[in-house]
């Protein structure tokens, strides 16, 4: 799988006007060999942790539904934020075990699923 594969099933993710995915990033695990690792970027105002946790869940769903043929273990969705002539990287989220997960409308609670790249 490819950066550019990932961008684009990322991209078809229904995002607020306030949120630009800006690109995804596929890396080869090292934990895991034959897996994909998935740092998802995203430019945003700065993000409530329930609204990082919506819009993570939307780009996993559209990720999910894309039906790549890839199996993704690490999938982290970090937000950059523009402050003044700068840019801010917000708290990023990270699923663990993304391909053991069921990602769409008739799933219970997905937003809880995240975790802080400060977690265990």
């Amino acid at each position: 799988m490819t950066d550019k594969t990932m961008t684009k099933a990322a991209a078809k993710a229904d995002l607020p006007p306030t949120v630009v995915l800006m690109h995804a990033q596929t890396i080869h695990s090292v934990d895991e060999p034959g897996a994909t690792e998935v740092v998802v970027r995203i430019c945003s105002e700065p993000l409530t942790g329930a609204s990082h946790r919506e819009i993570a869940t939307a780009i996993a769903t559209a990720v999910y539904d894309a039906g790549l043929d890839a199996k993704i273990t690490r999938f982290y969705v970090t937000s950059w934020i523009p402050v003044g002539d700068s840019i801010e990287q917000g708290d990023p989220l990270r699923i663990d075990h993304f391909a053991l997960y069921l990602w769409g409308p008739d799933v219970p609670d997905p937003d809880s699923r995240w975790k802080t790249r400060m977690e265990d």
